[in-house]
């Protein structure tokens, strides 16, 4: 039908939206009637086929579900929707939790604000599912991001550190080059191995090394990782080109407040259980704030604002793009 489910978004919207009678409140009562709703009550699914059918017509009220939880909570007037653990939408831009702060916590969590859409991002989620005991792991994530600490155990987080940074800097950087060298994200990086030969070590450096033998270029692993970071840069400043701030003008740099921003229920969920003990993915604001400047000064961008600044174009040799956020005063080091 050309709709994007949004990794099942749509089915959790849909059932919402009927559920608590917002279908009921906002369609045509013509449009309205044209369904068996008792279809939901008696498990019978055709009453899907029936809706998505219409969805993907685009033609009625009930299309603008099809749109995303960022459209139709707003048409709808039903943003409260987005905060809460039902929803799992993590970000109030639409998207719902894939491999987010379930995911070591902070780490997930942060990677999750970079991009304005699901982030798609499996560098960690691959190393915290790969079947390695904890401990093992552990030695792995110090060699890798500088500390065991840079990871927990699963529903046993801890505050936010600088090798959570790291990690999450280079889960960021690990995809962005996937994406530009055209491979799998979901298998790369090979962080770990499965051979007992290698101590279950991986080997990092194999993107470089495939790179040097297509291209026959002298390229390190240390290079492509500034290439990741660059082309995040980049993004970040083609965002805050476009990006509209609270009083609805376009072009501001401060994701802080307006981009890098968490959804209320990772925050309130599981209210009878304290964030950072065992049993729990719930995570605590004044933490992921920390969290989100230490990732900011990872990249080079601005630790307040989040943004690039002037400084951190000349170290990824964008002057242009320098020029361009100075002359629209997006640059907060600008002179």
């Amino acid at each position: 039908l050309g709709l994007w489910c949004n990794y099942g978004q749509i089915y959790r919207d849909i059932a919402h939206c009927y559920a608590s009678g917002v279908f009921e409140r906002v369609l045509p009562a013509e449009e309205y009637a044209a369904f068996d709703w008792t279809k939901f009550q008696n498990n019978d699914p055709s009453i899907m086929a029936e809706l998505l059918t219409k969805i993907a017509k685009n033609d009625s009220e009930l299309a603008y579900v099809g749109y995303g939880p960022l459209v139709w909570t707003d048409r709808w007037n039903d943003k409260a929707w987005n905060d809460t653990v039902a929803s799992c939408i993590i970000n109030p831009r639409g998207w719902p939790v894939h491999h987010a702060h379930e995911c070591f916590g902070q780490v997930g969590l942060l990677y999750n604000m970079v991009f304005n859409r699901d982030d798609m991002i499996h560098s960690a989620v691959n190393f915290q599912g790969c079947g390695l005991p904890f401990e093992l792991k552990q030695q792995i994530a110090a060699e890798v991001w500088g500390d065991a600490s840079a990871i927990d155990p699963d529903k046993n987080y801890t505050p936010m550190n600088e090798y959570k940074a790291n990690f999450a800097w280079w889960s960021v950087v690990t995809d962005v080059l996937h994406d530009s060298l055209t491979l799998c994200n979901w298998v790369w990086p090979m962080t770990m191995s499965p051979t007992a030969a290698r101590d279950y070590r991986g080997d990092l450096d194999l993107e470089a090394k495939f790179m040097k033998a297509v291209t026959g270029e002298d390229v390190t692993t240390e290079d492509l990782y500034k290439m990741g970071a660059k082309i995040t840069t980049l993004q970040r400043a083609n965002t805050a080109r476009g990006m509209t701030d609270a009083a609805g003008k376009m072009g501001t740099n401060d994701f802080r407040a307006v981009h890098d921003v968490v959804t209320e229920w990772p925050f309130t969920q599981d209210p009878d259980i304290p964030v950072f003990t065992e049993g729990t993915i719930k995570m605590d604001k004044d933490d992921f704030q920390t969290a989100l400047t230490m990732m900011y000064e990872c990249f080079g961008w601005d630790p307040k604002l989040g943004c690039p600044t002037a400084e951190c174009l000349d170290y990824y040799e964008m002057g242009d793009v320098k020029e361009d956020l100075a002359a629209l005063g997006l640059l907060p080091d600008a002179k």
